[in-house]
């Protein structure tokens, strides 16, 4: 057996969705990689009958932590783990749990390019492809400055970056949602001053605080992959099943549809609402493999950011990827 090289703590964020937590924690073991110590915290924000099923399923798996918190944001559960949870590894890498490892390099090619580029951050670019009329985190925010943002649903980073982003900015939600934790303490306030100057609400989704901070301070390098397929496209949500350089599969919208009600269809689409089904009637092999039978091409770009613009990485850069991905 291979020793060690590194270790990563996989945060988890799951808000009632058991049936895509245990899919999601299924391809963590499947593509458990032997150079990677890795450890699973749960972020459990459900309510108290979700919790105890979770804790039933994967209490007494040593290399699974469970944290139950405040049904508030993905974000907040990054912010509250780093303060209430003694982290022992080296990275971090939070996870939506509609997101499913589907190769062994999914963790160790982020890795080892934060170990040799010097990113801060490797993961998903914020995309979101929605109708409403935004392409990009970026562009959403746009009247706050420049900035670069790597999603919450598959963000990979050093643990000192992560600490250094949540003690000073945080990953939580913006406005009223940090009203509602316990915890008050995000010394840096520049994006309610710029929100305030601006004459603009001052709200922001879970990550966007923080990387806008980091890009306004330290100006670090940071990369995301390409989507090179996805699934379909929801009628009033967007793209689903969106494959990250055939290293992670995100389904998406684990969250979105259980609050929806009676508009399920209208807002997800009936093919959506079929894979749901498909996932609580029990996430196999087989259905993992029949979804990504499914997938049509697309060619969203691997980005790269300098710290003050966005660009296509280098030929060099994409022949490491490369290598790393299919290694």
């Amino acid at each position: 057996m291979q020793s060690m090289t590194t270790s990563c703590t996989i945060i988890i964020f799951n808000y009632e969705s058991l049936p895509f937590l245990r899919a999601c924690v299924k391809q963590i073991i499947k593509y458990k990689h032997p150079k990677i110590n890795h450890k699973i915290i749960i972020s459990e924000q459900s309510c108290e009958d979700t919790y105890n099923k979770v804790v039933m399923e994967f209490g007494n798996n040593d290399d699974i932590t469970i944290v139950r918190m405040k049904a508030i944001c993905s974000g907040y559960a990054i912010d509250y783990i780093i303060r209430f949870v003694d982290l022992k590894t080296e990275y971090i890498c939070c996870l939506d749990c509609d997101a499913f490892p589907i190769n062994k390099n999914w963790l160790y090619a982020p890795i080892k390019l934060i170990q040799e580029n010097n990113f801060s951050f490797v993961g998903h670019h914020a995309d979101e492809g929605r109708v409403s009329g935004w392409k990009s985190f970026e562009d959403a925010y746009s009247k706050y400055g420049n900035y670069f943002h790597v999603a919450q649903c598959f963000r990979v980073g050093k643990k000192e970056d992560f600490e250094h982003l949540s003690l000073n900015a945080g990953f939580t939600k913006a406005v009223n949602f940090r009203d509602w934790i316990e915890f008050k303490a995000f010394p840096n306030k520049e994006w309610f001053e710029v929100a305030k100057e601006r004459g603009l609400d001052g709200y922001a989704d879970s990550g966007v605080i923080a990387h806008w901070w980091e890009d306004r301070t330290t100006r670090n390098n940071k990369f995301t992959f390409a989507e090179t397929a996805c699934l379909g496209i929801a009628p009033k949500q967007g793209r689903y099943g969106r494959v990250f350089d055939n290293m992670v599969f995100h389904l998406m919208f684990s969250f979105n549809h259980t609050q929806l009600g009676g508009a399920k269809e209208e807002n997800m689409g009936n093919d959506y609402m079929k894979w749901i089904e498909k996932i609580n009637n029990g996430f196999t092999d087989e259905l993992i493999n029949e979804m990504l039978k499914a997938v049509n091409p697309i060619n969203i770009p691997r980005l790269f950011w300098d710290g003050k613009t966005i660009s296509l990485p280098s030929e060099k850069l994409n022949n490491r990827i490369n290598e790393l991905i299919n290694a």
